[in-house]
Formats: structure tokens, C-alpha cells, sequence
């Protein structure tokens, strides 16, 4: 049995990062390691754990998700990073893509794409317990 893709979500909407960890569970392969509600709180998780896939929003207190992905860089982690922001202008998307993001999402999320593109993470085996998933 492989090994599960260990997940952090970074959100400062406690709630919908909740929603979130919810909606990923319903899969076996993946094991949400925690909620960050901070891009701090986030750092420090990364230094402790070992983290596959790191789902980030952009709007974030004290530390935003872009200044995240510049701190990932210097600790020399490399998860992949997902971001789930409400914000979608190209420049802000350009720039989370040049600072290292491999994919950017929209708020509302289709999970099940969200889903596909974390299963393209390098394991693709995930088992699907549940199929009516809808948007996040």
C-alpha cells in the first residue's frame, strides 16, 4: 500500500479550510496534516512536517501567501503548492506561478478537479469512497 499525500491546508477562513479537510478525507490516500489560519502558523508547520501537497490561499494575516511561497523557497521545501484564492487578477497569478505555485484555483473550487490535480501529484491510486462531490 503506498503511502498516503500528506496535505496542509493554509486559510485563513477557518471554516472553509474545515469544509475543506472535510471534502479530502473522503479520499484514502489522502491524510490532511493540518490547518494553518496563518502564512506563519503555515511556516512553522512546514519546518516540523513532511508535507506533499500544500493548498495555500492568498489573503492571509500578518504573512500572505505569496510571502509564503518566498519563505518555502529559502527553507528549501518544495511541496507542491496549490493556491484556492479569491483572488484571480493576472498579475497576482503571475506571480504566485513565478514564486514557485504549480497550480491556482479560484474560490469557489471544483473539488473534483482539485481532487484530479492532487492526484497528479505523483500518486494517482487514490480511491475514491464517495462520487458526489460538489464544489467547495
Amino acid at each position: 500500500m503506498l503511502k498516503p499525500i500528506r496535505v496542509l491546508i493554509t486559510d485563513n477562513n477557518a471554516e472553509f479550510a474545515q469544509l475543506l479537510k472535510l471534502r479530502l478525507e473522503l479520499y484514502k490516500q489522502i491524510k490532511v496534516i493540518g490547518i494553518a489560519t496563518s502564512g506563519m502558523k503555515a511556516l512553522k508547520m512546514l519546518e516540523q512536517c513532511d508535507v506533499d501537497v500544500l493548498l495555500l490561499d492568498i489573503v492571509m494575516p500578518g504573512m500572505d501567501g505569496l510571502v509564503l511561497l518566498k519563505k518555502i523557497r529559502s527553507i528549501g521545501k518544495r511541496p507542491t503548492t496549490i493556491i484556492i484564492s479569491a483572488l484571480g487578477s493576472d498579475d497576482i497569478v503571475k506571480k504566485a506561478l513565478a514564486l514557485g505555485a504549480n497550480h491556482y484555483f479560484h474560490k469557489p473550487v471544483d473539488c473534483s478537479q482539485l481532487i484530479a490535480t492532487i492526484q497528479n501529484t505523483g500518486q494517482d491510486n487514490l480511491s475514491l469512497i464517495k462520487t458526489d462531490i460538489e464544489d467547495c
